[in-house]
């Protein structure tokens, strides 16, 4: 009984994972003459206007327009151009797809034609005409194994009794100890991989941020499924006490948490990403001298999933970077003008099909100032097949914070990629994650190690290898530090295993006789420092 009760939880939580860049929704099959009380109510046509300028019209005005190669001419045709139709008012039904509020279906799905129906026809046929009949291939590659003595793979157990969900996985170095979270609500603090606490969150754990005092904070999801119900909520642990206390509540799918003094007053703020569903928001939320919170709405959009406080433009206030994974998929900056004042710039923008899961600020080139490295490979949603695009970016800054792609790592599924110099030669590495791998493959590279061989930055060139061991796990989030305090930059990774995925049975098998939670990588030293300065 005690294990269908967590597998219930699970089912709920998994849920939200093929949620979190759910850029398409279900549709009916599409049909371009379709019949309604709405037909009659065509707007102006555009006349003169081709396809690619209509698409460029209208599927620009909401996000950035998405190419015809990105998808084959099956998915365009009978998943994706029906979803967009009916955000243009054709199509509409009375009731949302998800069977939520009819107030949010109304917001989301026009009750009248925003497009004259040639006008929508001369889009689909551009997409169609234009779209491949098979999915594009990825770049070619070649991917080395890690050597034994570089890096040692120990697979930890955390609870015998639960199946491996790790939804978040974080290092403290400073007492060399791992935080790990499962969805069955509950974190655990291990040291010398012994649990040695266990706190409790009312819902799925997605993320946990340290005061200044080194208190806890976690977030717990609330209703994991597509939602508009705002359940999410903030717990704080403290060493003081065994209890817990909720700061806040009614957030909408809470993904991340940040802190910080955002408007200098000498109190430590909260800035969270409520992904939501329909609708969410980038919000943070002043510390009030009661000690209570005020909310201020950054972005009122859905898919905040990730953001960093960082002192952006160097003028000694704390700006915010957000990553935006659904529908309008992008990297947004808000400039700190001080006072509480924030003023919005979009850095990068990436089409709806991407699947944006994660970026990192670090500076890859050496000149002082922080680029973007940017992974999207979240297939979870209306298209789920091998797409050639997904894989880690890296985004250099022209010092202005200007941001040009300098480098592209193709990996199907991308899930994560976090930097550390893992070789000890003074130059940032890579190390990434893959959640939809291709099992097809012989080495579906669920995980890679990208060794920096760059000479100059005007070519920036990476060694990947893996190891024999990378598919013991399903591999969903991971963390990077010095765990065992000999000075290397260890790696964890979190095994997530539950729901349908593409693994074969052998896979599949091993992820759950093996039974690991997370896998501790634990760097030897590297024999070799690739082009030691």
């Amino acid at each position: 009984m005690k294990q269908s009760w967590y597998y219930f939880i699970l089912f709920l939580f998994l849920c939200f994972i093929l949620s979190c860049s759910s850029h398409e929704e279900k549709t009916q099959d599409f049909t371009y003459t379709g019949t309604g009380d709405n037909v009659e109510t065509n707007p102006v046509k555009a006349i003169g206007w081709s396809g690619e300028r209509l698409a460029n019209a209208y599927c620009g005005g909401c996000h950035l327009k998405p190419n015809p190669d990105l998808l084959t001419r099956k998915l365009w045709r009978e998943y994706v151009l029906p979803d967009m139709g009916r955000r243009l008012g054709l199509f509409y039904e009375p009731r949302d797809p998800f069977n939520e509020n009819p107030e949010i279906a109304e917001i989301i799905y026009p009750k009248e034609p925003v497009i004259h129906r040639d006008d929508w026809e001369k889009i689909a046929e551009y997409y169609i005409e234009n779209s491949p009949e098979q999915m594009l291939p990825q770049s070619e590659k070649s991917v080395e194994n890690v050597g034994i003595n570089e890096f040692v793979p120990k697979g930890i157990k955390v609870d015998k009794e639960i199946p491996p969900t790790s939804s978040f996985i974080k290092i403290d170095e400073t007492e060399q100890s791992i935080f790990v979270a499962l969805a069955h609500r509950a974190i655990y603090k291990l040291k010398h991989m012994e649990v040695v606490e266990i706190m409790q969150v009312g819902s799925a754990p997605s993320s946990l941020a340290q005061t200044a005092e080194n208190e806890l904070l976690a977030l717990g999801m609330g209703i994991m499924a597509p939602s508009e119900e705002k359940s999410g909520e903030l717990h704080y642990f403290s060493s003081a006490s065994d209890n817990s206390e909720i700061l806040l509540k009614g957030l909408h799918r809470p993904v991340d948490v940040k802190l910080a003094d955002l408007n200098q007053n000498g109190r430590e703020d909260l800035l969270i990403c409520n992904f939501g569903h329909h609708s969410g928001d980038l919000a943070w939320f002043e510390n009030e001298p009661d000690g209570t919170y005020t909310k201020h709405i950054l972005r009122s959009k859905p898919g905040a999933i990730q953001a960093w406080i960082t002192d952006f433009n160097n003028n000694g206030l704390p700006d915010i970077l957000s990553l935006f994974a659904q529908g309008d998929e992008g990297i947004f900056a808000y400039i700190n003008q001080g006072d509480g004042i924030f003023k919005e710039e979009v850095l990068l923008r990436f089409p709806p099909v991407y699947g944006s899961s994660y970026f990192e600020l670090a500076d890859i080139s050496g000149n002082g100032h922080k680029d973007i490295i940017y992974v999207n490979g979240d297939n979870a949603d209306l298209t789920p097949v091998q797409k050639n695009y997904h894989g880690i970016r890296i985004y250099l800054n022209d010092g202005k914070n200007n941001f040009h792609e300098s480098f592209f790592y193709p990996m199907y599924g991308a899930q994560k990629a976090m930097v550390a110099d893992f070789n000890g030669n003074g130059k940032p590495d890579i190390a990434a994650i893959s959640f939809f791998p291709d099992y097809t493959q012989a080495e579906p590279e669920s995980f890679v190690l990208l060794i920096n061989e760059s000479i100059d930055t005007h070519e920036l060139k990476f060694k990947a290898k893996t190891f024999p061991e990378q598919n013991d796990g399903h591999w969903l989030t991971m963390d990077v530090g010095d765990l065992t305090g000999n000075g290397l930059q260890d790696i964890v990774l979190g095994s997530f295993i539950i729901g349908p995925n593409d693994a074969p049975y052998d896979i599949l098998t091993n992820w759950q006789d093996l039974g690991y939670h997370f896998m501790l990588l634990e760097n030897q030293g590297f024999e070799v420092k690739f082009f030691d300065p």
